[in-house]
Formats: C-alpha cells, sequence, structure tokens
C-alpha cells in the first residue's frame, strides 16, 4: 500500500514536468522535496528527524527535481523528432527508458557538504547496487 501511495504522490508530483523543470528554484525544490522526504522516511521506517538527503539515499529515491529534467529531456527530445516528422525507432524508445536508471545516479548530487552526510558516504560506494535492488 506504502508503494502505491508513494508512487501516486511521485506521479502527481511529476505531473507537467517538461513544462515546470526549468523553472524550479529554490523554494519550489523545497515544496517538491517536502513529500518526497515524507515518503521516503516512511519506507525506511525511520525517524522524521532524518535529513532529506539520507532518506532519499537509503530508500534509494532520486531526487525528484532531477527525474523532472530527465522528464523534460525526453518529452523535448520526442517532440522534436515528431516536428520533424521522423518516427521513433524500437532502439531508441529502449534508450530513452534506460536513460533514466542510469541518469538518476545522483551521486554528483551529493557532494559534501550536505546534511545526513554519514550515510551518504556509507552508502556512496555501492550506491548502483542499493538503487536498484
Amino acid at each position: 500500500m506504502l508503494e502505491q501511495m508513494a508512487y501516486d504522490i511521485r506521479s502527481m508530483a511529476m505531473y507537467g514536468a517538461p513544462v515546470w523543470a526549468d523553472a524550479l528554484g529554490r523554494a519550489n525544490k523545497t515544496l517538491l522535496r517536502r513529500p518526497q522526504r515524507v515518503i521516503a522516511t516512511r519506507a525506511i521506517r525511520s525517524y522524521e528527524t532524518m535529513s532529506w538527503t539520507a532518506a532519499c539515499v537509503l530508500a534509494g529515491e532520486p531526487h525528484w527535481e532531477l527525474q523532472a529534467e530527465i522528464l523534460a529531456e525526453i518529452y523535448h527530445f520526442v517532440a522534436a523528432r515528431r516536428s520533424q516528422k521522423k518516427p521513433l525507432t524500437l532502439e531508441e524508445v529502449a534508450r530513452m527508458r534506460r536513460q533514466p536508471q542510469d541518469t538518476l545516479l545522483w551521486t554528483e548530487d551529493l557532494a559534501p557538504p550536505v546534511p545526513g552526510q554519514w550515510t551518504v558516504d556509507a552508502i556512496r560506494p555501492i550506491l548502483r547496487k542499493w538503487v536498484r535492488r
């Protein structure tokens, strides 16, 4: 049930991401991070005092602003192909579906100093395996 609720909230948060992804400022990122932190905290069953970064890393959930940027890239790529009247091939669709998994390893976003740095440092060497578990 928690997974479905998390999926639904993420879907609502990502609605229209290609439109608003470029306009993410500090205030908007804060608004986007609040529900993600609550979901990640509940998913890993931790205390509410855990930082957003540590909760997301332990939950294996990349930042929603990064996910929004990827959705915007995919949208713009598909829109460009459609405007050029070029159909998408099956290989391109498969590559676009794989790309987010590789891009969403947000190690550069976890550079020090961030709250929850000890947790991040403990997970960083196995982050790829951790996220794909």
